[in-house]
Order: structure tokens, then sequence, then C-alpha cells
């Protein structure tokens, strides 16, 4: 699977970043969002998708004084509403990735993960 994703990734137009764990998300004011990482990296987008939590049971990571948009994969339905827009999808599973690989059509995607891609 992580070689078939590998092999895939590399053939969107499509940032994927591994080893990089997203310390804060800043939303910069009619700016989008400010990614920063526990390394220091930063990056600029338009929207942030957050991959976490079952269906069952999304969980949307709080954050103080945000008014910009994220959204958790339950709720993401079509790239439409992206269409010109940085995105980032935060996560490497099944979810993450194909939102990621959807959206590469419309959007210009990050796809951030804490870690590589490991088999299951």
């Amino acid at each position: 699977m992580v070689e078939y994703l590998r092999s895939y990734g590399s053939g969107l137009d499509v940032d994927i970043r591994t080893g990089h764990q997203v310390q804060t998300v800043t939303a910069l004011l009619g700016e989008g969002f400010r990614i920063t990482t526990t390394s220091g990296v930063g990056i600029a987008a338009d929207t942030v998708i957050a991959a976490t939590g079952g269906f069952g049971h999304p969980h949307v990571p709080g954050m103080a004084g945000f008014a910009g948009r994220i959204m958790h994969a339950a709720d993401y339905r079509a790239p439409g509403r992206f269409s010109g827009h940085r995105v980032i999808v935060v996560g490497g599973g099944n979810s993450a990735v194909q939102i990621a690989a959807d959206l590469t059509g419309a959007a210009r995607v990050i796809l951030a993960t804490r870690g590589p891609l490991r088999p299951a």
C-alpha cells in the first residue's frame, strides 16, 4: 500500500511532505492560514482539512481565536468549492490521501503527515 501511494503521489501535482509534526495553525486575517511545524517549517494555505478521528467520532482540534475554515474529512464532499485555493490535508490515513488526490484537479494541495507513510 505504501509503495502504491508513493507511486500514485509522484504522478500528482501535490506537495507531499512527511516527517513534519504540525505545531500550530494560525488564521491570517483574510489571507488563509499559516501552519508551523515543530521543526520551524512554515506553510501557507487557503484551507486546512483535518483528517483525524473516525467518521463516527470526528475530531477537529480547537484553535483559540480561529475564524477561518477548518473541516473534518467526514464533511468533505467534492473538490469544487476549493477551486484555485491552496489546501493542506492533515493526516496520513486513507481518507486524507483520498481527499488530497481528489483535490489535485481543483486546488494546490499539501498532504501533511506525522511521518512517512507505512505499510499497514
